[in-house]
């Protein structure tokens, strides 16, 4: 590894006079640069605590539920047309709401749906039929997404 590179990845975790010094001998107390930095690393990394569980905020799971709404949207309104059936699924509310105590779950979710079916029936007429259909979710912390409740 040249000097330069050494100092470069030293500098992520030392000062820069620090770096330079311990480029310049390659060792620092009789301790290797790269286990010195590894060291370091690891010390810093455990007083920060983990990140990567940390629950994100709510404008961040808000877009990603709705974007879960259209994806059940189009999959409820893709139909086989030989069944003579059609629906049309108008998405008439997405809520994201704090879940107190949990922190693998901080988010709960609701996806309301208004569904109408029509069907073509045998003598020629068509019927139809309204309902609403909610889907719960929760959020995922480990999973880093929405799962179905």
């Amino acid at each position: 590894m040249h000097k330069n590179q050494t100092e470069q990845r030293c500098r992520l975790l030392l000062s820069p006079a620090r770096a330079k010094l311990v480029t310049q001998h390659g060792r620092r107390n009789g301790i290797p640069v790269v286990f010195a930095a590894l060291l370091g690393a690891a010390i810093l990394t455990g007083s920060c605590g983990v990140v990567g569980n940390k629950a994100p905020e709510q404008e961040t799971v808000l877009p990603l539920l709705r974007e879960e709404a259209q994806e059940l949207k189009s999959e409820g309104e893709t139909l086989n047309p030989a069944f003579g059936v059609t629906a049309n699924w108008e998405i008439e509310d997405v809520q994201v709401r704090k879940v107190s105590n949990d922190d693998a779950h901080p988010w709960g979710g609701t996806i309301r749906f208004k569904i109408t079916s029509r069907v073509r029936e045998p003598d020629g007429t068509t019927s139809t039929e309204e309902f609403v259909k909610n889907f719960e979710y929760l959020w995922d912390t480990e999973m880093g997404g929405w799962s179905v409740r």
